[in-house]
This record gives structure tokens, C-alpha cells and sequence, in this order.
């Protein structure tokens, strides 16, 4: 692997990585029109160190009880809503609602009619 390469994949600030290996920003855009194709594949690989590297400082944190840590991991492994959280009203299915509004109503009408009895009973 060549060390410009390696440089670049290993860098974590594109600009610093630019400043120390061209002599000018123009230089850089000339390089980077050049060999577009294999700096795909570098930038792919750069990414992927990134990210590796933040999801092990993740579990890493996470193993020591940090509760922010968690949380991000979590959410990277598609893990948001806690357990035991409600369904958000948003997320009720039409005929969870229609239940819901159906058993309001029998309550609604049962109270009427228990207040209609006690008042008559007065």
C-alpha cells in the first residue's frame, strides 16, 4: 500500500491530510480529478476506519455504565425507544383508537346512567 494512501486513510482531517501532502489546494483538486476512482475506494475505506473506531469507543463507554454512550449505540444499531415505553399516539393502529374511543364512550354512558339513577333515587 502506498504511503500516500495509507496517509490518507488513516487521517482524520482531509484538510491537514491536503496541507501536508500537496503543495497548494489546487494541486490536490488536479490529484483528486485524476484518480477520482481509486480515492472512492480510499474514501470508503477512511469511513469505515472512522466509524469502527467510534462504534468500539461506543461499547467501550457503554460497558463502563455511560448512559450518553448507550444511547448512541442504540440508536447506530436501530435500537431508539426504550423497553417499556409506550407506543406514541402517532404510532396506535386505527383500530386500537377505534377501541380506545369505544371504550370512552361505554364508560361516558355508564356514568350518565349512574348519575341518572342516584339523582332519581334523591
Amino acid at each position: 500500500m502506498s504511503d500516500l494512501k495509507q496517509t490518507y486513510i488513516d487521517s482524520d482531517n482531509l484538510y491537514d491530510f491536503v496541507k501536508e501532502q500537496f503543495d497548494s489546494y489546487e494541486d490536490w483538486l488536479e490529484y483528486e480529478v485524476v484518480n477520482a476512482k481509486p480515492l472512492l475506494s480510499w474514501e470508503s475505506e477512511r469511513l469505515f476506519r472512522i466509524i469502527e473506531s467510534a462504534k468500539q469507543g461506543l461499547i467501550e463507554q457503554s460497558v463502563k455504565g455511560n448512559a450518553a454512550a448507550v444511547s448512541h449505540l442504540r440508536s447506530l444499531l436501530g435500537m431508539n425507544q426504550a423497553p417499556g415505553r409506550p407506543v406514541g399516539k402517532n404510532g396506535d393502529s386505527l383500530e386500537k383508537r377505534q377501541a380506545i374511543e369505544q371504550r370512552l364512550q361505554d364508560e361516558y354512558a355508564q356514568d350518565v346512567e349512574r348519575l341518572t339513577e342516584s339523582a332519581e333515587d334523591n
